[in-house]
Parts: structure tokens; sequence; C-alpha cells
């Protein structure tokens, strides 16, 4: 008995570089990571300030249609919580995994808010920083 089954394998989760979810220019959106996905996306090449391997990880991409600065805000729904994040590019053709340390990253051991501000003047920062790095 010979039999063929074609079936197409589910899409990768957004907690996974290849599933990441696009966002568009003001989009507000909420979600809360719960999990690592499936694929090993951080490395000690790749994850900067993370400090180590991913932990409830979200991947998101966007391409700005313009010229001009880039900053965001985090907010968590309990002001307790503490998020970290990184940014990687700009890339005019993105891999998963990233080949390169993030250009801004965050950890940050406090809770609430936390992103890219223009007011920040740092790039990165550890357990220590004030939750805040420099916009793009």
């Amino acid at each position: 008995l010979t039999q063929t089954i074609d079936c197409l394998p589910p899409p990768a989760p957004p907690e996974d570089c290849e599933g990441g979810v696009t966002i568009c220019n003001g989009q507000s959106f909420s979600n809360n990571a719960s999990g690592t996905g499936c694929s090993l996306d951080l490395t000690s090449s790749n994850y900067g300030c993370l400090a180590s391997a991913e932990r409830q990880g979200t991947w998101y991409y966007f391409s700005p249609s313009s010229a001009g600065n880039v900053a965001f805000t985090i907010s968590p729904s309990n002001a307790a919580d503490d998020y970290d994040f990184a940014v990687w590019g700009p890339m005019a053709n993105p891999t998963c995994p990233p080949a390169t340390a993030p250009v801004r990253c965050s950890y940050s051991g406090l809770g609430g808010d936390t992103g890219l501000n223009y007011t920040a003047t740092d790039n990165t920062e550890g357990a220590a920083g004030d939750k805040w790095v420099n916009d793009l």
C-alpha cells in the first residue's frame, strides 16, 4: 500500500520570528505571549540586552512609509508587569532569526509603561534602566 497525503503545516505562531505580526500606522492592539514559540530565535549573537534566551516573546514587523522618527509605548494591563523589548533593523530583507544585535533594547527591571521615546538618550539598557530608550 502506498499512500500520499499532502497537508500544509500550520503557520508559525507570533512567538516565533517567522510568525511575526505586521503592524500598521497608529495601530493599537492587545497581546500577551504565552510561550516561546517553536523556534530558537534568540542566541548570544542577537539577543543584545535581553541577557539570555527568549521568554514569552512576540514578534512584530513594521515598515515606515516616510522618513521621520519612530517611537512607541508598551502599556501593560497590570501596571506592575515588567515588559522587556528589542528592536532590530533597518533591514531591506529581514531574516529569521535576526543576524545581528538589536539597535534598541530595554531589559529594565521596572514595571509599567516602557518603549522608545523622544527624550531618552540611551539606545540600550540593562536591569537598572529606566524603561525608556531613544527613538529611531
